[in-house]
């Protein structure tokens, strides 16, 4: 592939990548709550017996501050509970209450329901493709930059 048109196919896969990321920043923000907030609470909903701060961290390579921040909010609205782990002294166990629960559902269940509207008019061969060459890319991209090519960079 020529050069001029590979690089106008990554810079339409950024573009591409910055509108998906800001269509949900915009999203959160409509709700009063950021982005970050709506991974945390997907993580938190989606492992409700074994989610730790460490584990929201590295699924979304958030830092920890930030992460902090949000479950420190959510503890003080009464969302979370933490507790002792018994096999790892330096992580805690965070689990959602009744409350923590009914808003994540609420708050995931309104963002599906945009995921699947779109996924449907796509269709759902499309969105399987999207997410299968969306992995290969990234399988390549990891490749390289950990210097595991044939080919020179």
């Amino acid at each position: 592939m020529e050069d001029s048109a590979l690089r106008e196919q990554i810079d339409r896969y950024y573009q591409l990548w910055c509108d998906a990321t800001q269509l949900y920043e915009k999203w959160a923000k409509q709700r009063g709550i950021t982005y970050n907030t709506v991974l945390t609470l997907c993580t938190l909903l989606s492992n409700q017996k074994h989610c730790t701060q460490k584990m929201i961290c590295e699924q979304w390579g958030l830092p920890k501050q930030t992460v902090n921040t949000i479950l420190k909010d959510f503890e003080q609205k009464g969302y979370v509970t933490f507790a002792n782990m018994q096999s790892d002294k330096r992580n805690k166990l965070i689990s959602l209450t009744d409350s923590g629960s009914k808003y994540a559902t609420e708050i995931s269940t309104a963002l599906y329901a945009l995921d699947f509207y779109a996924i449907g008019k796509m269709g759902m061969t499309r969105m399987t493709d999207l997410n299968d060459n969306l992995d290969l890319y990234l399988k390549y991209y990891r490749e390289a930059e950990q210097g595991n090519t044939d080919e020179p960079l």
